[in-house]
């Protein structure tokens, strides 16, 4: 009879089930157990924080955080990359969702060359902002002109040859439909789509 590798007994809507590994060779088999764990989330929780749980593991421990949204919908986020300077650019993507102070942070890396970025996916409470933060450290030196239509982004000189760039695009959640923004970072074009749908 076929079924799960170990019987539960579940009284909550949602289990969430872990089993990380730590890669160590060329099989599975070679791979050291990070943690192996369930935790389990209750809807009679308060809505719109965060919740940590620590899962101890035989070579370490993870914190695993979690938060529950009433009327909640999907965002759906693409980032697509078309311009990149001939030294690359450094490019972080946070965001923030509702009233929680907790960033979410979707990429932190370099970028070398024009790529599409991973999708990320959050929930965010209907007719709430969702912030999408972007900063951008370039290392060639050009000048960067501040765009007079949107007056949240700005320049801030790290002092050696290089500089930071940040840009906010706050968005309204929605049920269904589409968000695009291009936006200049420095020398770097990013175009950005955020989709909306129902989790039901």
């Amino acid at each position: 009879m076929s079924g799960p590798k170990r019987g539960i007994g579940n009284q909550v809507r949602v289990l969430i089930e872990f089993d990380m590994k730590i890669k160590n060779g060329e099989t599975q088999d070679d791979d050291f157990q990070l943690i192996d764990g369930a935790i389990i989330c209750s809807e009679f929780v308060l809505p719109d924080r965060v919740f940590t749980q620590r899962i101890e593991g035989d070579c370490d421990a993870v914190d695993i955080s979690r938060a529950l949204f009433h009327e909640a919908v999907e965002a759906t986020i693409q980032v697509s990359i078309s311009q990149v300077h001939d030294n690359g650019l450094s490019l972080s993507l946070y965001s923030y969702i509702g009233q929680i102070p907790e960033k979410i942070r979707l990429f932190d890396g370099v970028i070398s060359k024009p790529c599409d970025l991973d999708r990320f996916v959050v929930a965010v409470v209907e007719n709430t902002p969702l912030f999408l933060i972007f900063k951008a450290v370039h290392r060639d030196g050009s000048d960067y002109d501040i765009p007079k239509y949107c007056p949240l982004v700005f320049k801030v000189d790290q002092g050696d040859g290089s500089y930071r760039v940040s840009e906010y695009c706050p968005f309204k959640a929605r049920r269904h439909g589409y968000d695009m923004k291009e936006l200049k970072l420095g020398g770097a074009r990013v175009l950005l789509k955020v989709s909306w749908s129902t989790l039901k």
